[in-house]
């Protein structure tokens, strides 16, 4: 009797494994899927001198592209000055290795070869020329046609320059993963976009919303994130903070940052703040080199709107939930 459960028992653990592996192997072998039919949004980019100017405020401070698009050491240390030449890379474990692209206009090593439709929809869905999801793309805020186009109009604009990024590595985990639990990381975005203001000298709470559940894309960090059909939904009450995903600190192993509540509860680290301090702190920049707080963008906002998103941050109502100091020690 116990060689007969012991032998279905070997054939069942067989069975299961089989199919495990069956499960792992198609999505390996699928790696990576297409989308190629997400639209092409209808975007062109302009010549004028305005539209590039707020096309250059938005790519180097509001939408904070040139952030990842360069690597650490080069966007601490130089700001907007540094070209979005690609190379800044997230070691995600056994996920594997993303590493940013090249966005300058370079024909062959960046996106010179893109149409303006095809700049659009990689900006606003996450999906490349070729019909690739662009990993990570998700964490780009929903912006009007008005702020897409500027910022088209701008990339259009920069020096090219020939860098070579060697493409991401996702490990088995990773391509699994990216296709099933975490699919919203690789797959088309679809972002309600908030409703457009447009930049004023004049602060407001309605230009902070825009801001900070648009372009700025505050949210994106600051609010509870879960997966639902491929797209990135967020858990209510927005901007209350977020423990996970938390973000490693990549210049001291040991430790991680973790979103703090932005509402002006008193557990949140608004509480208490004054319109001219909250712009103060941007001025300030970084307190960590480690912190994945794009500071070197934001702090070349204005200050109508960081005094808007100031005012649309306090209009909020208050939310209880502390998730501790925003740069702890990894237990």
């Amino acid at each position: 009797m116990l060689r007969t459960i012991l032998r279905w028992g070997g054939r069942l653990v067989a069975v299961v494994v089989v199919l495990i592996g069956a499960f792992v192997g198609y999505f390996a072998m699928s790696w990576q899927p297409t989308f190629p039919d997400t639209p092409l949004p209808a975007i062109e980019a302009s010549n004028d001198p305005e539209v590039i100017a707020r096309g250059d405020y938005l790519f180097n401070a509001v939408a904070h592209c040139s952030a990842c698009h360069s690597t650490m050491e080069d966007y601490v240390g130089g700001g907007k000055t540094v070209a979005p030449s690609g190379g800044h890379e997230w070691h995600m474990g056994p996920l594997g290795t993303v590493r940013a692209p090249n966005i300058t206009p370079d024909e062959t090593t960046g996106v010179g070869s893109y149409s303006d439709a095809e700049l659009a929809r990689v900006i606003r869905h996450g999906i490349r020329k070729d019909g690739r999801g662009a990993l990570f793309m998700m964490s780009v805020g929903p912006m009007s046609d008005e702020d897409l186009a500027a910022i088209v109009s701008y990339m259009r604009t920069i020096e090219p320059v020939k860098h070579e990024v060697p493409p991401s590595e996702v490990g088995l985990l990773g391509k699994v993963l990216f296709q099933t639990a975490m699919d919203f990381f690789a797959h088309p975005h679809e972002y309600q976009v908030p409703p457009y203001v447009p930049a004023s000298d004049t602060a407001s709470a309605e230009r902070g919303e825009y801001l900070a559940r648009g372009p700025g894309f505050c949210v994106g960090c600051h609010t509870k994130i879960e997966g639902k059909d491929g797209q990135v939904a967020f858990v209510e009450p927005l901007l209350a903070g977020r423990i996970d995903p938390d973000f490693p600190d990549e210049t001291e192993p040991g430790f991680r940052f973790v979103a703090p509540n932005l509402t002006p509860h008193s557990s949140g680290i608004m509480h208490g703040w004054t319109k001219d301090q909250f712009v103060k702190r941007f001025r300030n920049g970084r307190a960590y080199p480690g912190s994945a707080m794009p500071w070197e963008t934001y702090r070349n906002m204005t200050d109508a709107d960081l005094e808007s998103v100031y005012l649309y941050l306090t209009s909020l109502d208050g939310v209880d939930h502390s998730v501790g100091p925003s740069r702890q020690k990894v237990e």
